[in-house]
């Protein structure tokens, strides 16, 4: 679910940049291994409705929509097949998980806490 939130921060904030000098956006599509997360933020599953994470992602994935003026796009690929980001995000998320690379907030400042399931 973190990849998945990690993306979309990193969607939101390149929409931004790209903004700010006047450069047209694409179309995000977030690439997921993790089905349960992936498809929790693309509304595909339906978890229990007082599962925290659950509101968490799919909150924020309907704030990310707003911002960017349309539904980010979601594709499952499959974990350890050799792609070249999928392979990197797991890097991150070991590093993370060993303490040797700091995870930061995505910029949630500002976010209303509707979207972030904290309600």
């Amino acid at each position: 679910a973190c990849g998945v939130l990690a993306g979309l921060c990193w969607a939101i904030d390149d929409s931004r940049q790209k903004q700010a000098k006047g450069q047209e956006t694409p179309k995000y599509v977030i690439r997921f291994d993790n089905t349960s997360a992936g498809h929790t933020a693309s509304m595909r599953y339906n978890l229990k409705s007082d599962d925290v994470l659950r509101n968490q992602v799919t909150g924020f994935s309907h704030y990310a929509d707003q911002l960017l003026g349309y539904d980010v796009d979601y594709a499952h690929i499959h974990g350890h097949a050799g792609d070249a980001w999928n392979e990197l995000a797991d890097t991150i998320a070991k590093g993370t998980a060993k303490g040797r690379v700091e995870a930061t907030n995505c910029g949630t400042d500002g976010v209303p806490e509707a979207y972030l399931g904290n309600e």
